[in-house]
């Protein structure tokens, strides 16, 4: 299997003060004898807004989805957050009630509704459909026949429950779907004509009785299970492998389904596995995915992606044989396969921090037009005991590289545990500790947390202009050039001889030497992106492009000489200076998302 290794840190350069002033004169004094080197600004993590939502306990959002207008997010709040902050007014069902919550695209509530019986009601996924929202999740027995399950009888234990809003917040259909244990939905994903939700039977699905051949022993199988616009069962699936395996996430893709699960350990020490399913349900192959935790899958007409954490300790050897940890209890990993199931890269994120052990964990994974977008927590830990926990989201570029990543360090202890692609950026969703900390425990649980990126990501280059096409033989010339559009997202440009000709041409730190005349064609080739171009650049006798023989005088290469030297003691500042203000992801424990 072939890998490419992701960076694991995206990168967001400040400069302030008298050092960025000194670059830019630096900069601006070099420009004529040294290549252009940019820095990108484009790495955008603007935020649109950041919500908390909440009452007197604990509130949480597990899953988000854009809509239009806004944003849902969905997920549950405990019984004594209603009456009081955003539930002023609100009524809970018992025990906890599944929440529904509208924002606009500024961020501004539209409104909220929570959805439950007597028993413990939760929300883990959501997925947009024409005409509102499908969430996903499961209601304990005793939920059935009360509150907003008056007049559903439940099958036993706990019930898959599927739930179609309307765009103004309104139950359209509800759905529940068991046997006498405990079923679930983990996830939903949307697809023409209907929703797919994928979880665990704890007891085959009652309407698994048209399926005789199920292998049950008693410990749970995964389902798969489409229902069209009006939540009726279309078809229904349990993982042919037998008991004790689970479906944790599912996205459409084309041609079908993919779904990650976990299940028993095999000899490689791998439970987790890639399924892909066609349209109709039938299984056409699954895959192991190497030791550790696997949390979220999403999938594009580009391939799979799937993203959890790995131990330390599996890295070096089996399915991360060549992968070096960067945490000492745990990295978030991220792997991209193809459409058949091969891996195309794997990656991991962390860092040390010495003394502190820090784990990571990614819960969640979206895919965009030009990468995918992960999101998860960072754990702290000092001796037995938990400093800190930070949500945090990297955006990778489709090749698997680490391009962005932002920490939220605002509260004391946040994780992320949804986000989704929009069409100018990235949503976010998770749970926020309040203050204040008490005895190892939130005395008010958490809030549920929100935030809404800007244009993250990268923007194409499309061209490359303004390199020189002229040289004289034996006189070094310095290649540079800009690229377009003026705010694409690059980090320089690299050089490279195509065809030499009779020039004898060569290329070494940005500059063209030459020996003699004729033409020579160069690439140039932009950092962190790829995009390409050829330029043929006439290689004549000095006299004839105007320049007197033996090249630019002394005079030129001591200013040239002299803006190098500034160039280097300022970056030396502006490497102090981040050091010291930069903000960095810090790191966390993995663990359930």
């Amino acid at each position: 299997m072939e890998r490419t290794e992701a960076s694991r840190k995206g990168t967001r350069i400040i400069c302030k003060g008298k050092a960025r002033q000194l670059m830019l004169i630096a900069a601006a004094l070099a420009l004529a004898v040294v290549p252009a080197a940019a820095v990108s600004e484009a790495w955008a993590d603007d935020v649109v807004f950041e919500k908390r939502f909440g009452g007197n306990s604990t509130d949480f959002f597990k899953s988000v989805a854009e809509v239009p207008g806004g944003v849902v997010a969905v997920g549950w709040a405990d019984e004594g957050s209603f009456g009081d902050g955003d539930w002023e007014g609100f009524r809970g069902n018992g025990g906890k009630d599944a929440i529904v919550v509208m924002y606009d695209d500024d961020g501004n509530l539209l409104w909220k509704r929570n959805f439950g019986g007597q028993g413990d009601d939760m929300f883990h996924s959501v997925a947009a459909v024409p005409g509102g929202i499908v969430a996903v999740g499961a209601s304990e027995s005793k939920s059935f026949g009360t509150g907003d399950w008056r007049g559903v009888t439940g099958k036993g234990g706990a019930d898959a429950i599927a739930v179609k809003f309307d765009d103004a917040g309104n139950a359209v259909w509800r759905r529940s779907f068991g046997g006498a244990g405990a079923d679930v939905f983990h996830s939903v994903a949307a697809v023409p004509g209907g929703v797919v939700a994928a979880g665990l039977s704890d007891i085959p699905f009652s309407f698994f009785e048209k399926e005789p051949d199920i292998k049950w022993s008693g410990y749970g199988v995964a389902v798969v299970a489409r229902l069209d616009d009006a939540g009726n069962l279309v078809w229904d699936r349990s993982f042919p492998e037998g008991a004790g395996y689970s479906f944790l996430s599912v996205a459409a893709m084309p041609g079908g389904l993919a779904l990650l699960g976990d299940g028993p350990t095999d000899e490689e020490g791998s439970k987790h596995f890639v399924a892909k399913y066609d349209d109709s349900g039938a299984l056409e192959w699954w895959r192991g995915i190497g030791g550790g935790e696997y949390h979220s899958l999403t999938a594009s007409s580009d391939g799979i992606f799937a993203v959890g954490a790995v131990g330390a300790l599996y890295f070096g050897k089996g399915f991360w044989e060549g992968v070096k940890a960067s945490s000492e209890i745990s990295d978030a990993v991220i792997l991209k396969m193809d459409a058949h199931g091969d891996v195309v890269w794997k990656g991991n994120y962390g860092g040390l921090a010495g003394s502190t052990k820090l784990s990571y964990v990614y819960c969640s994974v979206t895919a965009a037009p030009d990468g995918v977008m992960a999101a998860g927590y960072v754990t702290a830990a000092r001796g037995t005991g938990i400093s800190y926990q930070h949500a945090f989201a990297v955006k990778y570029s489709g090749a698997g590289e680490a391009q962005w990543d932002d920490v939220n360090s605002a509260s004391f202890f946040s994780l992320f545990t949804g986000v989704v692609a929009t069409s100018d950026g990235f949503i976010v969703a998770g749970g926020s500790g309040t203050t204040p900390w008490s005895g190892g425990h939130f005395t008010r649980g958490y809030e549920a947390l929100i935030v809404r990126y800007g244009t993250v990501g990268v923007v194409p280059v499309e061209d490359i202009t303004g390199v020189p096409n002229r040289a004289a033989a034996g006189t070094p010339l310095a290649l540079r050039g800009a690229v377009a559009p003026s705010n694409a997202t690059w980090d320089g440009i690299s050089w490279s001889v195509k065809d030499a000709g009779d020039t004898g041409a060569a290329i070494s730190g940005g500059m063209l030497y030459t020996t003699g005349t004729g033409t020579a064609v160069v690439t140039a080739t932009v950092e962190n992106d790829g995009f390409s171009k050829d330029f043929a650049i006439s290689v004549g006798h000095a006299d004839a492009i105007g320049l007197k023989e033996g090249g630019p005088g002394a005079g030129m290469w001591l200013y040239a000489g002299l803006a190098a030297v500034l160039l280097a003691l300022c970056a030396i500042a502006a490497a102090v200076l981040i050091g010291k203000g930069a903000r960095r992801a810090p790191s966390g424990s993995s663990g359930a998302c």
